[in-house]
């Protein structure tokens, strides 16, 4: 019985992930943050939300299709892991692009739908964290 409850607790958990689109991201979140677009700074983006997980800051860019095209977080006293961003990052298999000891790191992973890359930089104390689409 206890094993069913906690499965059905794990299944409820879910996440706006990069590649997701900007319905599912407000449909999976109550607590989140509309913000204005600098098109100076970001482009491409065409709508940003502010959303905290896990007590992590998180804020997600999206393209004119409403697609997630990246996500980062910024001044963090530890790196936030890699399955806020990536959906079933803990079963892919990524591939290292360059590293810098204690100050960057570079990550690529293959989704069915994406290929998206990880970078996690800063000194330690001051840590950030980045997911984007490779286009």
């Amino acid at each position: 019985m206890r094993f069913f409850l906690v499965l059905g607790l794990l299944m409820g958990i879910a996440f706006g992930y990069v590649g997701d689109t900007y319905d599912e991201f407000l449909k999976e979140y109550k607590h989140i943050k509309i913000l204005s677009v600098n098109k100076e700074q970001t482009p491409e983006a065409t709508k940003a939300l502010e959303i905290s997980k896990e007590g992590f800051t998180i804020y997600a860019l999206f393209d004119k299709n409403g697609i997630c095209y990246e996500e980062y977080s910024l001044k963090n006293r530890v790196l936030p892991p890699a399955y806020l961003f990536i959906k079933d990052a803990k079963s892919l298999k990524p591939k290292l692009i360059m590293r810098i000891p204690l100050r960057l790191a570079l990550w690529e992973y293959d989704t069915p739908r994406y290929k998206i890359l990880y970078q996690t930089f800063g000194l330690p104390g001051y840590l950030g964290a980045d997911a984007r689409i490779v286009r």
